[in-house]
């Protein structure tokens, strides 16, 4: 329980707490001020270091401390969930932007702006594959090293973009969970 309640007090940090204490009063303000000073000692460390001290400092709490040590957390919880809530709605809004955007300019009256996303789109694969072909040939014949594969990507990203390929991390196992 306390590594869990340790984990989301560091997370929010100790200017979160000195908030929530200066605005909640009473042992509710002692606690955080102990917590946040804890908090503000540890940084720097190492995380599981950070982990175990804020731990401590919640074992040796009384019990009047951890009723107000059971408030916090629950309000810090709520401060997170909005804030997820708030970067999802975001991303949504973004997304939606972004799409409008590219449904006026495919729907465009003028060839001109219709055909330019699409024409990016090629240009941007036939310069990677030739790079990428150019490269390993000139790595085969002069024993060099081949395509970087971040000059490889970046000449790819409009032909990736345009197939609605967004983000690498997507794919990451250390992401957090997907909303």
């Amino acid at each position: 329980m306390s590594i869990i309640t340790s984990a989301l007090l560091l997370k929010g940090g100790s200017m979160l707490l000195n908030a929530l204490g200066s605005a909640k009063g009473g042992k509710t303000k002692q606690v955080t001020d102990v917590l946040s000073n804890v908090i503000d000692a540890v940084q720097g460390k190492r995380p599981d270091q950070q982990l175990s001290a804020v731990a401590n400092t919640i074992d040796n709490l009384t019990g009047e401390e951890r009723k107000a040590l059971a408030e916090i957390e629950r309000d810090l919880k709520q401060i997170e969930t909005q804030r997820e809530q708030n970067q999802y709605q975001y991303n949504i809004a973004m997304h939606n932007a972004q799409q409008k955007t590219i449904q006026n300019g495919d729907n465009s009256q003028g060839e001109y702006t219709r055909q330019t996303r699409p024409k990016m789109a090629r240009f941007s694969g036939y310069i990677g594959s030739a790079y990428v072909i150019g490269m390993e040939v000139l790595s085969i014949a002069l024993n060099g090293t081949g395509a970087n594969w971040q000059l490889a990507t970046l000449l790819f990203s409009p032909l990736l973009a345009y197939m609605g390929f967004r983000t690498f991390d997507a794919f990451s196992p250390y992401k957090g969970k997907k909303i």
